[in-house]
């Protein structure tokens, strides 16, 4: 059974016996139950702000604890699945200043299984990163924990190919990540994909060109010569 109280703008919902499966799982449902509830609102306020409660009131760090147990991440995977859905609606759904829909949820799971990576490179793109707050610490925190891997490559090709403030900069920050495990970058099928992305998103406007310049501006001067290469070889402008 789905349950939260709406009061001043917030979503509480609390969580008797947060040992128990049962109880993280209907939480879980509580919580797309809030979000659905703020989605569908006329007048709904500015963010979907979620606490959530023991049974003494006090505030817990949910999602973390939902990481911690396997048992309850088909129902979370649910509820991401979800938060999807909306976000492919309208991208301006955020739970805070700091926080689009689902960042936290996402980002622990991330961390407890690399599973749900994949959710995280569907969501970059829809979140409004242009005021992006802890998405880059998060990102680094994932890659350090997963090393090289194909769903870390995914989510760098995800970052690097969506809107965001520190986006580019993280990428020139992996160049060391990305060649030791690309080399040579001119022949690397995987480093096309991502010099693809980058142009999709932040190559191909007006204030850039297919130069050298630009290329190292971008790519960095590791990287950036293999991807003017590429750029020209793939005929991009």
């Amino acid at each position: 059974m789905s349950h939260f109280k709406f009061e001043d703008n917030y979503y509480f919902i609390t969580c008797n016996s947060i040992d128990t499966t049962k109880a993280m799982e209907n939480a879980i449902k509580s919580t797309q139950a809030a979000v659905k509830h703020w989605v569908e609102s006329k007048e709904r306020p500015y963010c979907v702000e979620i606490q959530y409660l023991d049974e003494n009131e006090d505030e817990i760090d949910f999602w973390e604890t939902v990481a911690s147990i396997k048992e309850v991440h088909p129902t979370a995977e649910k509820y991401i699945q979800y938060c999807i859905q909306c976000l492919e609606k309208d991208n301006y759904i955020v739970e805070d200043d700091e926080t689009p829909l689902a960042g936290i949820a996402i980002y622990q799971l991330c961390m407890a299984d690399k599973s749900f990576i994949k959710y995280y490179c569907q969501m970059i793109p829809l979140w409004d990163l242009g005021h992006e707050c802890n998405e880059y610490e998060y990102i680094e925190n994932i890659i350090e924990k997963y090393g090289w891997c194909e769903e870390t490559a995914d989510l760098i090709v995800a970052r690097a190919g969506s809107d965001g403030l520190y986006g580019l900069q993280q990428l020139r920050e992996l160049s060391d990540l990305i060649i030791e495990n690309n080399a040579p970058l001119e022949e690397s099928a995987y480093f096309k994909k991502l010099v693809k992305a980058v142009y999709d998103y932040a190559w191909n406007n007006q204030y850039r060109s297919v130069c050298e310049k630009d290329a190292k501006e971008i790519f960095g001067y590791k990287m950036g010569p293999a991807a003017l290469k590429i750029a020209l070889e793939m005929g991009l402008k």
